[in-house]
């Protein structure tokens, strides 16, 4: 997926979770990504303290589990919950999004067809009622 955001003064992209079992970023030399630390209980940005890094060539890519790999291992990974705040310039972003495919059966009793109809639950009972079946 190629992400392009302009600049702007709020968040360009408003908090979110990923329906996907991981989402590969390549970390931007334009900082934005903010992902939601739970321990420090706030937002924190992988990409404000890469600078040194980046002018050395090298290229940081940050791996967020995503809800299937939440629901798949009964919230051992929990999906990371991020955003992309607004800046001055011009964001580029090119996150690889992994997918499974919801036909095949996912061994250990759970299946994708499963896991996606818990991911439309809105209620916590209901989606580990749905998995369960």
């Amino acid at each position: 997926r190629l992400c392009r955001y302009a600049p702007c003064a709020q968040n360009a992209f408003g908090a979110h979770t990923d329906t996907t079992f991981a989402t590969l970023v390549p970390l931007s030399s334009t900082p934005g990504l903010e992902v939601f630390d739970p321990a420090a209980g706030g937002w924190v940005c992988p990409e404000d303290h890469r600078a040194d890094d980046a002018a050395e060539g090298y290229q940081d890519v940050l791996v967020m589990p995503g809800e299937l790999l939440e629901v798949a291992s009964g919230g051992r990974f929990a999906a990371a919950a991020h955003r992309v705040r607004g800046g001055a310039r011009t964001r580029v972003s090119t996150p690889l999004l992994v997918r499974a495919r919801l036909d095949e059966d996912w061994g250990g009793g759970a299946s994708g067809q499963g896991v996606w109809a818990a991911l439309q639950e809105t209620d916590p009972a209901n989606a580990r009622a749905t998995l369960a079946a």
